[in-house]
């Protein structure tokens, strides 16, 4: 997962937002949730609408698996679910048609993460427009939110692992990798594990190449050629564009060389 910067100050076209605002004004008059879910479910295209948008912010990537996948369609979830089973709170259906909870999303984790949000015990829940959302301790981490990516790295083999030690953000980061599925489904753990194979491979090749450099002081253009390319698909795969870009710069940012270092600088 890298971090998504969205929606970086840009909007979805006029069209679309004047239609979401009158859904979003006609569930705040809506007198009850049956009424509400009915608005919701016969509106189900409106947020499909703007999944090419989406696809802007992440290079076509999924938001929580960096994976880019042409065959499959994409998903537009709510972060925060429209609607809920659970017995004491509807679920954020002033959410609905708000863009800002969107997040492109591949079949996978979407179908993983379902419509439970937890909360960190204690946490106020927000139960109606009139209440803030950002006051919820959160448990499922957020792409959109830097300080929420941090809290996930990947280990050999790229594994999702949690970062941090401490309780709370191993936590949520242990939930979110279950949730969406991140080392459940193969085909992403397979993809993931030749993305961090193929970079130590280059960085074994460049190791190799430095160290001949250095005992012939540096007499070969050829082998100095050859160098550079190696740190250009080094870099290259740790970029965002590149899928599992994630990937390639935990292996790199686990490396205390200083030759490494640059080539992630």
């Amino acid at each position: 997962m890298i971090h998504i910067d969205y929606p970086a100050g840009r909007l979805p076209d006029q069209q679309w937002l004047d239609e979401a605002n009158a859904l979003t004004e006609r569930l705040r008059n809506a007198a009850t949730q049956a009424e509400r879910n009915r608005i919701i479910d016969e509106n189900k295209d409106v947020w499909g609408k703007v999944k090419d948008w989406l696809m802007t912010f992440s290079h076509n990537k999924c938001w929580f698996t960096e994976a880019r996948d042409c065959g499959s369609h994409w998903h537009v979830e709510h972060f925060r679910p429209k609607k809920s089973k659970a017995p004491d709170h509807e679920g954020y259906w002033w959410r609905a048609f708000d863009y800002r909870n969107y997040r492109l999303c591949g079949s996978v984790p979407n179908a993983g993460k379902g419509s439970d949000f937890p909360l960190r015990p204690g946490s106020p829940r927000a139960t109606g427009p009139d209440t803030n959302c950002d006051d919820e301790a959160h448990v499922l981490i957020d792409p959109t939110l830097k300080v929420d990516v941090q809290l996930l790295t990947f280990i050999r083999g790229g594994q999702a692992a949690a970062f941090e030690a401490d309780s709370w953000n191993r936590h949520r980061a242990e939930v979110s990798i279950k949730r969406y599925k991140l080392n459940d489904h193969s085909p992403l753990s397979i993809e993931r594990e030749r993305v961090w194979n193929t970079c130590w491979g280059l960085l074994v090749d460049l190791e190799r190449l430095i160290a001949e450099d250095m005992v012939s002081r540096g007499d070969s253009p050829s082998r100095r050629k050859e160098m550079e390319h190696l740190k250009r698909r080094i870099a290259e795969m740790a970029r965002p564009q590149t899928p599992f870009s994630a990937v390639a710069r935990a292996l790199l940012l686990h490396d205390d060389r200083s030759w490494v270092r640059q080539i992630l600088d």
